[in-house]
């Protein structure tokens, strides 16, 4: 069985690599827009399940997850350069 990681973030391959896993990285190509109305941990969990479904293959596992941060309601989506993360 093959594992497969649907994300290109560096963190999450270190993170199985640390664990000693041999897996592929395969990352989704999803729309990845906040639903009208949609909470942060319904957001998340809906993107993982559209990440692993746009990359499993048969005979593979896959590992996909999501990360948002939701001040007060608000979600915020991930900055687009250093000067906007020093903002949000």
């Amino acid at each position: 069985m093959q594992l497969v990681l649907a994300s290109a973030s560096p963190r999450r391959q270190e993170l199985l690599t640390d664990l000693g896993l041999s897996f592929a990285v395969r990352p989704a190509d999803i729309d990845e827009s906040v639903h009208a109305g949609e909470a942060g941990a319904d957001y998340v969990r809906r993107l993982a399940r559209e990440k692993a479904a746009a990359v499993a293959g048969p005979g593979e596992l896959v590992i996909a997850a999501d990360t948002t941060v939701d001040l007060d309601g608000e979600l915020l989506g991930k900055p687009v350069d250093e000067d906007d993360a020093r903002v949000l």
